[in-house]
């Protein structure tokens, strides 16, 4: 750097050409001693292939540091740990998350401090972010569209439930049968029971007699409960068109109310017959998923239909029409809602593992969620300067105005020199989309005095 001070020296004049060009030399020494620094190993090399070096790394580890509002350490875990839940997932049918599709540095951070320098990163380079979070809201969205089966066949549970009415429909029909058969018998037995009176010799007294006992038995009770009865099952539903099984034995109830008028109980209505018409009903739990679930889990094929069926109702819930890449987006507060709701009852219809890998999806898009919320104003990132000393040397050997100039020349001459704040930067950015160098900036010491005790207040919980 000797040439550097040999150039700086006429700048200033003759009578302070050795104050001022000490002052290079030892600012030209540290220049010379940052560019003989090793390569850090610990960061992707540039495109270029050119490696940064540890003080780039050591500057960017300042930066970074100091836009974290918490512990740095203890931050640089969290983003490991988020990250590697995502890289390497434990549970059974999540699948890992591509490097690509991982949230980045400040949302896994869940730091206000790191989100809040991650919005700000976002509007001076907003492509790069833009491409990260698409591909972040894809892998999302590939996850509930996964679930999604277009071979099933739908159609296969509707035809285990018309299999299943009219097989209930049926049992009705056979005991409303049984009943009318026995009705008819005891209508035979009533014939042969009121012969003997047709002997009566008075055959005036014997029709009145026929005729009262008509009216009062037959015509007033047996025949207007029998054509009551006869109307209420020509007209029950699920005669000719599919209805809930429910309505079906709402009818047969009210027809077993008609019939039990006709005489004691349990003679023209045996108890027997109750108890079959009871154990007819369908013993299903209160909710609906449920009840399909009973129906179909005896048949593979209508089994499946309805899950395609579920998912598909699931998917037109979540998604929005705008798409992501091949895939419809999904919306957060959609998906939340749904696991709010519904999660229970999606358990019962998916696998664990379907619901771990749908689970997954609602984790990914959270992280946007949780960065609303944290959002603070960032910390300012440091400029380079020229040091106070030698501004105050200059100006005190030159005087302000001629002093001031020198200076200013001064600073123009850094412009021209080599310096580390475009890789510190450059670091930076490469932070937000790579946890391991994020982490890596975080847990780095660093020689700002500064940094260091704000980093140990942090820690100590101060």
């Amino acid at each position: 750097m000797k040439s550097l001070a040999t150039f700086v020296a006429p700048l200033v004049g003759g009578g302070a050409a050795s104050t001022v060009q000490g002052a290079a030399e030892g600012v030209g020494g540290a220049i010379r001693r940052i560019g003989e620094r090793r390569a850090d190993v610990n960061v992707p090399v540039k495109p270029s292939g050119q490696p940064y070096n540890r003080a780039d790394t050591e500057r960017a580890a300042g930066d970074f540091q100091r836009s974290a509002t918490g512990n740095p350490s203890t931050i640089a875990q969290d983003i490991r740990e988020n990250a590697g839940a995502l890289a390497r997932p434990q549970r059974l049918g999540e699948t890992p998350i591509e490097p690509s599709q991982v949230p980045t540095t400040g949302l896994l951070s869940r730091d206000p401090g790191l989100v809040a320098a991650e919005t700000a990163a976002r509007t001076r380079n907003s492509g790069d972010f833009i491409q990260r979070d698409q591909n972040v809201k894809e892998a999302a969205g590939e996850r509930v569209s996964s679930l999604r089966d277009p071979e099933a066949d739908q159609g296969a549970v509707a035809s285990v439930a018309q299999r299943e009415r009219y097989k209930r429909v049926g049992a009705a029909d056979f005991e409303i049968g049984r009943l009318q058969s026995r009705n008819d018998r005891m209508n035979s037995m009533f014939d042969d029971w009121v012969a003997p009176f047709n002997v009566i010799a008075n055959s005036e007294a014997k029709g009145n007699a026929s005729r009262n006992l008509d009216r009062t038995i037959v015509d007033e009770n047996y025949v207007p409960a029998r054509t009551e009865k006869n109307r209420q099952f020509d007209e029950a539903p699920g005669r000719s068109e599919q209805i809930p099984a429910d309505d079906v034995f709402g009818a047969i109830d009210r027809v077993r109310a008609g019939i039990n008028q006709l005489g004691p109980q349990n003679q023209q209505m045996p108890a027997e017959f109750v108890q079959r018409l009871d154990r007819l009903r369908p013993r299903f739990n209160e909710d609906g998923e449920n009840k399909i679930g009973n129906l179909v889990k005896s048949d593979p094929a209508a089994q499946r239909g309805w899950k395609a069926a579920v998912s598909e109702v699931l998917a037109d819930r979540v998604q929005s029409t705008r798409k992501i890449g091949e895939t419809p987006e999904v919306q957060y507060a959609r998906l939340a809602k749904e696991f709010k709701d519904n999660e229970a009852i999606l358990a019962k219809v998916y696998s664990p593992e379907e619901m771990n890998n749908l689970r997954q999806a609602h984790k990914l898009l959270g992280y946007f969620k949780e960065a609303e919320k944290r959002a603070t104003t960032g910390s300012p990132t440091a400029e380079r300067t020229i040091p106070q000393w030698v501004q105050l040397a200059a100006r005190h050997v030159y005087g302000d105005l001629k002093g001031g100039g020198i200076v200013k020349r001064f600073k123009l001459l850094l412009d021209l020199l080599p310096t580390n704040k475009q890789n510190a930067d450059e670091i930076v950015q490469m932070a937000w989309f790579n946890p391991d160098v994020a982490a890596y900036l975080l847990e780095k010491p660093v020689r700002n005095r500064l940094i260091a005790v704000d980093n140990a207040a942090r820690e100590s919980g101060k």
